[in-house]
């Protein structure tokens, strides 16, 4: 490709004469990638500079001139022009970081259009790195002409120099450390063959320009595909590569949360501290959230979880069982990798109008990895142990899960145990397993040590953990707890951080609980198991649990769920949120 000095610019900084594109090579001219603008200082801002055409990066992204670099563009082998007759080089630093549609590395020289990594792509971004590299070159030495030299790596926005009248916007960039992450942001992930690009300069650029955010498909590798029904095809929605390109460590994050909401009370005015807690420092991938003794107003309810979560999740699912709550989220970007979602309920105290003991359990797979989710109330009092551990069992005999779906494992799976039919199981709720002591060897037990000590003495006198530790019930053998750090969930004085004054003198205990299982324990680690203790709206506190689990990839012959999700509390719930902190509470029915 003939090059562009600066005899074939103008004054105006209009191209004199382009040079011919030669047959092989794509010229920096066709090629649509990054966004060049400018002129002269003061002049026209709309003119081409040095020959390289002006193009929109993708459709919608916002130009700005704020967050811009300007500076003259540089001549190779030449002293850098006056500044009266500089034109200006922006380039967004913003657009570059979060938005640039470059799924290629840099590469600083040009190369025949047959390669797929060093080709057409590679010419128009090696661009990109040669004037990063005499910006650099040209700033240092200018400033130590002029100016006092800039400390580290950072040079100015804009020179503020009084000949070219410009006006620093105050931005810093850091160039080196620019050119050192524009690798990793434009990663070039292809597999396609050098033939697949064995075409005409002009076809490159048209298919480029179209969609530079998604890479081409030519005809040839589509006419290659494999369509067999139900292929565990890599290619495939629920393929390998797609999977991988979402999660290439193959770990998903999970939230599991389980609640007591104390039928009638007003919501709190936040749910950060239980759907946002900062034990990790990223919002999960998919939330699994069981309330009992359940506001009536489920919609209000789902509405403030998809408020806290914001735009980025949505409500895949949502089932009720009774006062019984279960709701999924999910982010969105992964809402096509979910297969429908199924659900089941078992009650344990017949008999009764409204349903407050008892399970709901749902079930979908994500990609090729299936998910129970079982929310469960069971029989309270000190006493009742036996009867708890019977409702455990009803559970796990008669929720009827899964039923299209297929099981993904048949040889592991036991028809009597729910739970045996799943990669991974997550039963919470409020378990009412109690603390085997009374109230004032509690009391002197918090008195006298407090934290991990505290807990320690006090596990050993709970059912729960007893029961797991000597396998008292066959359906709780393979689950397992995470270590708890936090103080007893139950009694509280409502509104209050009290343990129970009331004439009845409850014994705090660890009534709420999330339990886990996994077909193989090395593909799940729980991250955090806590309590939210700044909400004081019932007599139970949040507690919430957040694992990383490994996932594999799926068929196609799973019913998906298509993208479906409850649009209407998406919509509420983003409108209210700009008015979020003017919000001080959410007014609900009481059960009578």
């Amino acid at each position: 490709m003939a090059s562009v000095t600066t005899d074939d610019i103008s004054d105006e900084g209009e191209l004199i004469q382009p040079s011919p594109v030669p047959t092989g090579r794509v010229s920096v001219l066709n090629m649509p990638y990054i966004q060049i603008g400018g002129g002269q200082t003061g002049g026209d801002t709309n003119s081409h500079t040095r020959g390289i055409r002006r193009h929109t990066m993708s459709p919608g992204l916002p130009q700005t001139d704020s967050d811009s670099l300007r500076t003259p563009f540089p001549s190779k082998g030449k002293e850098r022009a006056n500044s009266s007759n500089a034109v200006d080089l922006k380039i967004s630093i913003d657009e570059f970081r979060r938005n640039s549609p470059l799924p290629f590395p840099l590469s600083t020289e040009t190369s025949p259009v047959p390669s797929p990594r060093d080709g057409a792509v590679a010419t128009a971004v090696g661009a990109v790195g040669s004037v990063l590299e005499e910006l650099e070159d040209n700033r240092s030495s200018q400033s130590s002409e002029s100016t006092p030299p800039c400390s580290g790596d950072e040079l100015d926005a804009d020179p503020g120099s009084a000949d070219n009248g410009a006006t620093s916007g105050g931005l810093k960039i850091a160039v080196p450390s620019l050119r050192r992450s524009l690798p990793n942001l434009l990663r070039f992930k292809s597999d396609r063959q050098t033939s697949d690009l064995e075409s005409d300069v002009e076809s490159i650029s048209t298919s480029m320009s179209t969609s530079s955010l998604l890479r081409p498909i030519t005809v040839k590798s589509a006419r290659s595909r494999s369509y067999l029904t139900g292929s565990a095809a890599k290619e495939g929605l629920l393929g390998q590569d797609e999977m991988l390109r979402y999660f290439p460590d193959r770990k998903v994050t999970i939230f599991v949360g389980t609640w007591n909401m104390n039928t009638g009370r007003l919501l709190p005015i936040s749910l950060d501290d239980f759907l946002l807690p900062m034990d990790i420092g990223s919002v999960c991938d998919i939330y699994a959230i069981g309330t009992q003794e359940s506001m009536q107003d489920k919609r209000e309810w789902e509405v403030r979880m998809q408020e806290t979560l914001g735009s980025s999740h949505v409500l895949l699912h949502s089932g009720l069982h009774g006062v019984l709550y279960l709701s999924l989220f999910i982010r969105r970007d992964l809402i096509w990798f979910c297969s429908i979602v199924e659900q089941s309920a078992v009650t344990t105290r017949a008999g009764t109008m409204y349903k407050t003991k008892g399970a709901i359990g749902v079930c979908f797979h994500f990609f090729g990895t299936s998910l129970l989710f079982i929310n469960s109330h069971c029989k309270s009092n000190v006493e009742r142990n036996p009867q708890r551990l019977v409702d455990i069992k009803r559970i796990c005999k008669y929720m009827e899960l899964p039923r299209q779906l297929p099981n993904t494992n048949e040889y592991l799976a036991v028809k009597s145990d729910v739970t045996s039919k799943f990669d991974y199981v997550f039963l919470m709720g409020d378990l009412n397993f109690r603390i085997e002591l009374d109230r004032q060897e509690v009391d002197s037990i918090l008195s006298d040590c407090t934290g991990s000590e505290f807990v320690s003495r006090v596990l050993e006198k709970d059912q729960l953990h007893n029961c797991m530790k000597h396998g008292t019930s066959k359906h709780l053998r393979g689950f397992q707890e995470a270590p708890i750090t936090f103080n007893p969930s139950y009694k509280f004085d409502v509104d209050s951080n009290t343990y129970d004054t009331s004439y009845k003198q409850r014994t705090p205990s660890y009534t709420d609980r999330v339990l886990y299982k996994s077909r193989r324990n090395k593909d799940m680690d729980c991250l955090a198991y806590g309590c939210s203790h700044s909400i004081t709206s019932s007599d139970h506190k949040p507690v919430y649990a957040i694992f990383r689990c490994a996932i594999r990839p799926g068929r196609e012959n799973v019913p998906l769920s298509a993208g479906l999700f409850a649009r209407d509390i998406y919509l509420e719930a983003i409108k209210r949120r700009p008015t979020r902190n003017s919000q001080k509470s959410s007014s609900v029915c009481s059960l009578q």
